[in-house]
C-alpha cells in the first residue's frame, strides 16, 4: 500500500493501516494468557504438569469400541475410555470438555451406581464419526 501510495502520489495514513494489525495482535496475545488467568491454582498446576491425557482424546475416540462409550447421567455428557485409565469427556455437541485418569476401580463404581451408563452402540458410532470428521488444529 505504501508503494502504491508513492506511485500515485496519494497520502497514506500509516497509523490507520497499522491500527487493525496491532488490534488483532493484542487480541491474540490476550487470548493466549487469558486461560491462565481464568484457571484456578489447582487447574493451572494440573495443566502445567503435563499428566492430563487431553492430547490422546481424538486418537482414543477413533480406536474405542462401542463398549468404551458411556453416558454421564449427572452431567449429560459422553465419556470415552482410552488406554491406561484415560477417560475423555465430550458434551452433546461433540466438544471436548476434559480428560482425566481413572483411579483403579473407579469405572466399576461409576457404572454400579449408574453415574455412567453404557451408550447405545449406534449412538457411539455416530458420535465417533462426528468427532473424527472434525478437523483439528
Amino acid at each position: 500500500r505504501q508503494a502504491r501510495s508513492a506511485r500515485t502520489k496519494s497520502p497514506l495514513d500509516l497509523e490507520a493501516e497499522v491500527r487493525p494489525i496491532l488490534r488483532k495482535l493484542r487480541t491474540d496475545i490476550e487470548r493466549i494468557f487469558r486461560s491462565s488467568k481464568r484457571r484456578t491454582t489447582h487447574a493451572e498446576r494440573r495443566h502445567k504438569s503435563g499428566e492430563r491425557p487431553t492430547g490422546d482424546a481424538m486418537n482414543d475416540v477413533a480406536h474405542a469400541s462401542p463398549e468404551q462409550f458411556f453416558h454421564d447421567t449427572r452431567r449429560n455428557t459422553v465419556v470415552v475410555l482410552g488406554g491406561r485409565g484415560r477417560a475423555h469427556v465430550f458434551n452433546a455437541s461433540g466438544r471436548h470438555v476434559t480428560s482425566l485418569r481413572l483411579d483403579p476401580g473407579e469405572l466399576r463404581r461409576k457404572t454400579e451406581r449408574q453415574r455412567w451408563t453404557p451408550l447405545d452402540p449406534s449412538a457411539a458410532s455416530e458420535l465417533r464419526a462426528r468427532l473424527t470428521a472434525i478437523p483439528r488444529a
